[in-house]
């Protein structure tokens, strides 16, 4: 009886531990792929930035392309983001985000438009204009709030990892402390049959004499 009740509690245990190693494992692919999301989305901003930028001032085409290159990317990007990521607050500032990068590319597409008919002064009056100036400063306060977001859901998961795993150990303590007494009770149990039997002996052996 005791070994079983030991094979059982182990059992139990292992699969507990088993669950709370898969479950840390997926929040730490979780959280690497929405912090490479997160870090994605930014270097394509600069990358679309720049581009626009030295389309205007070079009027060449190679940036022009390079532009055109990266700007789906980055929708889909902050889309990913947002399916990612789907709390409240990390939507959120996800959505606030991508409106931002909505009113960028509108304004980065018609100054490259001015680049390609020649009216490269008209392409840098939209790109240094203050809305444009409004939208990477939404975009970068976007941006701080969902990489906030995700730092705080970070947290809110290793806690909870955390919470499992002392709770495993209590359970855990209070397993082992039981299989104690079921095997103190057992060797309790033997040694009393063992003087019984000890005595029934005795007995026999004084009847024989």
């Amino acid at each position: 009886l005791g070994i079983a009740i030991t094979l059982a509690v182990a059992a139990a245990l292992m699969d507990h531990l088993l669950h709370l190693r898969q479950d840390h494992e997926t929040m730490a692919v979780h959280e690497l792929q929405a912090a490479h999301l997160a870090e994605r989305i930014l270097t394509l901003d600069e990358v679309l930035s720049a581009s626009a930028l030295l389309a205007a001032s070079t009027g060449e085409p190679r940036w022009q392309a390079r532009h055109a290159a990266h700007a789906d990317e980055l929708d889909a990007t902050l889309r990913a983001a947002i399916t990612l990521a789907p709390e409240a607050q990390a939507v959120a500032a996800a959505r606030e985000t991508q409106a931002a990068n909505d009113l960028l590319i509108d304004l980065e597409t018609r100054a490259l438009a001015a680049v390609a008919a020649g009216h490269l002064e008209r392409a840098r009056g939209l790109l240094e204009s203050a809305d444009y100036r409004d939208a990477k400063d939404s975009y970068a306060w976007g941006m701080q709030r969902f990489s906030q977001a995700l730092r705080e859901r970070a947290e809110t998961a290793v806690t909870r990892v955390d919470e499992h795993m002392a709770n495993c150990v209590r359970v855990t303590a209070v397993g082992l402390g039981g299989l104690g007494l079921v095997w103190l009770s057992l060797c309790a149990l033997a040694v009393r049959q063992l003087r019984r039997t000890r005595r029934l002996r005795e007995h026999l052996s004084r009847c024989r004499a």
